[in-house]
């Protein structure tokens, strides 16, 4: 979809913010990969208020805020634990 790609995978990865015991954090900008040692940042809503259309052809902007909104709502929220 839109040119981006999903490997498989035997286990599952949490990622988090500043340390291995920081704030889980969920890889959600379109078309950006992510990788083992990035520093992963956040962003507030100025971001999302202005989210091109470009990023995904198939689905649109509004229908991305709502669907992210739905999953910061019900996904897991705190710290992982080593």
């Amino acid at each position: 979809m839109s040119g981006w790609s999903q490997t498989a995978y035997r286990y599952t990865t949490v990622h988090s913010i500043g340390s291995f015991e920081g704030q889980v954090a969920y890889c959600i900008e379109p078309g950006v990969g992510q990788h083992s040692g990035d520093t992963l940042t956040g962003q507030d809503e100025s971001y999302w208020e202005n989210y091109p259309a470009s990023n995904n052809v198939t689905i649109s902007p509004d229908t991305v805020k709502l669907l992210l909104g739905r999953i910061m709502q019900y996904g897991y929220q705190g710290n992982v634990s080593t």
